[in-house]
């Protein structure tokens, strides 16, 4: 019996043998592991640091009259952040390939720029993996086996930390913006545990001794247990499984991440445990900063006007209210902290799940000022299965009567979301409820502009009447942005109903509130006329450079105003902008043409854009692709004069 077959004998796990022989070289490249983890955390730090002084410097150039412009560049420090920025964003947003249907979905790879991070990543840990361990000697089996042992073992904080909802503190990235990439470090560690365990299993069957180890040795059967529940957390974690019964998910998965770090503690030797409670204090300062700061948000101790800011000192007073058969809207009456536009809270309503906290986008803007009257969260919440629809339940009286109310707790705000004043023009694109996360949007920016000067929103509905709520928001919203000096174009697309060609008759009450525009073959263009083809929900994007014109709307204003009665005299006419406020919203009918959304106030904004979508997988795909295709075809920031397009994705599932 070789050397290389007695050391394996004394365990599986990094045991002594290897103290002597491979501990200096492996605890090295371990702890290089994570100084290119700190380095990576500084980095992202000091982008931070540049976004912030970029934002500062915007706000403060939008205050001085003479320019007009306060996005553009004005120094070479910014011109060549920008350039950078625009390069690495033309290479990040695409996302060439998903899947669609609810069996496939979840197969989508990655986009773009996710997939060049796992690639770095990977590189990474092939490097540590392969590093002076690859030579075809007595030794090969027992050195690659415990290198993959100390690979695997570092990779266990790091699984840990890209869940802590308190790491988006330091490095400026909210937890849920690396949800996915803590799934495809734990898909990696599975595959060095496999591999680790794989050498060490072809060096035993070597020497036959296989089940000699399996019975002597506990750490062997720990390492087996551990490497059990690693495949038993992928094989639940896909979405089929998942959302099958999702609260059921998050509570075995709970359990699952305690018990493998209980199996890696008694598996590895204790030169190496500090791996383990380096995982257990992220886990136990993540959950007790959280709860700390759930309870001073659940306990009402601030007053403003001098009265209690809810009548409750414990929880918050949740009015549940149906808006239609599939929409539960939850208000939180005068909550006692602040938030930003784009963030999100998780929910907990004893009387719906006791156990159950859920995560929704606050579909309200926060009190401006301490003596505001309220400071009310609202939440538009879609019914599906599970506690939306059981929330949804118990509002339906509210169809008939008053609001259903209850007590309510909160944890949060979570998110990082960007300054959306920030940029000289917006395009918000959402799909059904996403509109909770771009209508905030509007309305706060509409508040303080600071840099914007023209908005673009699209919302995308199956049915019209799901568009009420929202509709009766941004009808408030046009009179206040032209007050404000700001272009607003508002559009809902309505995808599924079917309507006549005959497509103004309307209603006289209702055709003087709102334009509509049929998308039929007799009064749409050929490409929008294809689209009418197919009434079918989801968006299908226009083939790259197609946009259509807008003038038809422009003319349908100028023929609303003119007519028998109308003022001969021009001069006292009001601004096509002042007039465009009395029609409200432009609904069609059929799916829009999201290229030519975004084309055109792209190529009218003389600074930087910001697009922000909120949908499906294959809204938000198109949105990708042609963001990033048309910031390559304009040569933004390479000389042309084109300015920057910003992307920022929110998705209804992770």
């Amino acid at each position: 019996m070789d050397a290389s077959m007695l050391g394996g004998m004394e365990g599986m796990g990094m045991d002594a043998s290897s103290t002597g022989m491979f501990y200096p070289t492996d605890s090295a490249l371990a702890r290089i592991f994570w100084y290119i983890i700190a380095g990576v955390m500084l980095l992202a730090l000091l982008l931070n640091g540049l976004r912030a002084y970029d934002l500062w410097l915007r706000r403060r150039t939008s205050r001085t009259k003479s320019i007009t412009n306060p996005t553009r560049p004005r120094n070479p420090v910014l011109q060549f952040y920008a350039t950078a920025t625009a390069i690495v964003r033309e290479a990040t947003y695409p996302q060439p390939l998903t899947f669609t249907g609810r069996w496939f979905a979840w197969l989508s790879p990655p986009p773009l720029g996710r997939l060049l991070l796992l690639f770095c990543y990977w590189s990474i840990i092939v490097g540590i993996l392969t590093w002076k361990s690859i030579a075809h000697d007595a030794y090969y089996f027992e050195r690659l086996g415990f290198r993959a042992a100390w690979v695997s073992v570092t990779q266990v904080p790091l699984v840990y930390l890209l869940v802590s909802k308190t790491l988006g503190l330091v490095t400026g990235f909210p937890y849920e913006r690396l949800n996915w990439l803590h799934r495809w470090v734990s898909r990696t560690l599975l595959i060095i545990v496999t591999l680790h365990g794989a050498l060490f299993l072809a060096e035993w069957a070597r020497a036959d001794f296989v089940a000699m180890e399996l019975g002597l040795m506990p750490i062997v059967r720990y390492g087996l247990g551990a490497w059990g529940v690693l495949v038993w957390t992928l094989v639940s974690s896909c979405a089929p499984f998942r959302n099958m019964a999702y609260e059921l998910f998050v509570l075995q998965h709970l359990a699952a991440a305690g018990v493998f770090l209980w199996l890696v503690y008694r598996h590895v030797p204790s030169y190496a445990v500090y791996n383990v409670w380096f995982a257990v204090g992220v886990v136990a300062f993540d959950r007790t900063a959280l709860f700390c700061w759930s309870v001073y948000r659940n306990i009402v101790l601030k007053h403003r006007g001098g009265e209690p800011l809810s009548s409750r000192r414990l929880g918050y007073r949740a009015e549940l209210q149906a808006l239609n058969r599939d929409i539960t809207m939850v208000t939180l009456r005068n909550v006692a902290f602040k938030w930003k536009v784009g963030q999100h809270i998780y929910l907990r309503v004893p009387k719906i799940g006791i156990f159950e906290s859920h995560p929704f986008t606050i579909s309200s803007i926060p009190a401006t000022s301490s003596s505001s009257p309220s400071n009310d969260v609202r939440l538009i919440i879609r019914a599906h299965s599970g506690f939306t629809r059981r929330l949804h339940r118990r509002a339906l009286p509210s169809l008939q009567g008053d609001s259903v109310v209850m007590t309510a707790f909160v944890a949060g705000p979570f998110g990082a979301p960007p300054a959306w004043n920030s940029f000289e023009t917006l395009v918000l694109i959402a799909a059904s409820t996403g509109a909770s996360f771009t209508l905030p949007i509007l309305e706060s920016v509409i508040d303080d502009p600071c840099c914007v000067q023209s908005i673009d929103f699209l919302l995308l509905v199956r049915q019209r009447e799901h568009s009420n709520y929202y509709a009766e928001r941004l009808r408030s919203t046009i009179p206040r942005a032209a007050a404000k000096g700001i272009r607003l174009r508002v559009e809902i697309a309505v995808t599924c109903e079917q309507i006549s060609c005959r497509c103004c008759d309307f209603g006289s009450d209702e055709s003087r509130k709102e334009t509509r525009r049929c998308r039929c073959k007799a009064n749409c263009s050929a490409h929008t006329a294809a689209l009418a083809d197919d009434p079918s929900d989801g968006p299908i994007p226009s083939p790259l450079g197609t946009a259509s014109s807008d003038s038809n709307f422009v003319d349908e204003i100028t023929e609303k105003k003119s007519g028998p009665g109308s003022s001969s005299q021009s001069s006292q006419e009001p601004s096509l902008l002042a007039q465009s406020q009395e029609l409200a919203i432009l609904y069609t009918y059929g799916r829009p043409d999201i290229t030519s959304a975004i084309r055109l106030p792209v190529e009218a904004a003389a600074g930087e854009t910001s697009v922000a979508v909120c949908g499906g997988r294959e809204l938000v795909m198109a949105v990708r692709n042609y963001v990033a295709a048309l910031s390559d075809e304009r040569a933004v920031h390479k000389g042309s004069g084109a300015q920057g397009i910003h992307l920022h994705v929110e998705g209804y599932c992770y």
